[in-house]
């Protein structure tokens, strides 16, 4: 009889809020799990709010902080990661862009090239003038940005930060003003979108930076035949 006195039921909602913290590391591994860390939060609150008005009725308090802090823990964690590599993409589109402005600014043609997606380069005009270029260079060299940027040699544009491209980290879009390569170009924005790629090197894996097209803002008529 003192055993049936001293038994208490455990709390449905704190069975089911440790279970949703357990379940909680799935945010770890994919962004569409975030949610399995908020529900374990809500219903831990539930859970521990049913315990506290049941009087010493309900047992499960430690599950429902279990959960609790598996869901907290599982969450932040989550965020944080996503944050930090966000960042880290972020900054490293930046760098590829940068370097394929300056390739192009310095005359450096062929190197820029070999770091463009086949379809953010034109088809190259046999008939046009090529001035010791090849037919591609030529037909590269005449892209509106180009000429912008070729015309820039004396200052770099002034990189504005990137943008995520459709909650993809492994797609940027970069802009950059050409304030500073004269006052006819004030107000005027260039857009390189480029994406990572996982290629095989020595080491095995390794990422690559590509842009995959570019243009200018606000004339349409500049952007290069090529988007995305």
């Amino acid at each position: 009889m003192n055993d049936e006195a001293d038994y208490r039921p455990v709390s449905t909602l704190a069975v089911t809020a440790l279970a949703a913290g357990l379940f909680s590391t799935l945010a770890l591994l994919s962004h569409t799990a975030w949610v399995v860390p908020i529900l374990g939060v809500v219903l831990s609150a539930a859970a521990l709010s049913d315990i506290r008005r049941s009087a010493g009725r309900k047992a499960g308090r430690l599950a429902a902080l279990a959960g609790l802090a598996l869901a907290l823990g599982c969450g932040t964690q989550a965020v944080t990661a996503t944050l930090v590599s966000r960042w880290i993409s972020g900054r490293r589109a930046v760098a590829a862009a940068t370097m394929w402005i300056d390739a192009v600014r310095e005359g450096r043609l062929a190197e820029a090239m070999q770091v463009c997606a086949p379809m953010a380069l034109p088809t190259p005009d046999p008939a046009a003038p090529r001035y010791g270029q090849t037919a591609a260079e030529a037909a590269f060299a005449a892209l509106p940005v180009v000429e912008a940027l070729t015309a820039c040699a004396s200052a770099r544009p002034a990189m504005r930060g990137a943008l995520q491209a459709g909650g993809d980290t492994s797609r940027w879009t970069v802009q950059a003003g050409l304030e500073p390569c004269g006052e006819d170009r004030a107000g005027t924005t260039m857009r390189i979108t480029v994406a990572q790629q996982l290629v095989t090197g020595a080491g095995g894996m390794v990422d690559r930076w590509t842009v995959t097209g570019f243009g200018i803002e606000p004339d349409a008529t500049a952007l290069s035949p090529s988007r995305n």
